[in-house]
């Protein structure tokens, strides 16, 4: 598992669960902060990308949260 750049180390706060499943692979459950997880076997081909959109590194969640609820309800009542 690697960043955003592989030669920097993750910033892991805590591991909440580590498993390994007998013929499906590894389940890990973590918190922490960065922009960008690559997972694969090398650093050169990871498998597979999680990287946050646009608006996660411009506000913080919770506004995220109340804009689009507020954006939600805006449209039920201009529906209704």
């Amino acid at each position: 598992m690697m960043g955003e750049k592989p030669k920097t180390p993750l910033n892991i706060q805590l591991i909440r669960h580590l498993q390994v499943i007998p013929k499906k692979g590894i389940e890990a459950h973590f918190s922490g902060k960065t922009k960008q997880i690559k997972i694969g076997l090398d650093e050169d081909f990871p498998v597979s990308k999680i990287q946050g959109s646009w608006l996660d590194r411009i506000l913080p969640r919770d506004v995220i949260i109340a804009l689009f609820s507020f954006g939600a309800a805006t449209v039920a009542n201009l529906i209704s």
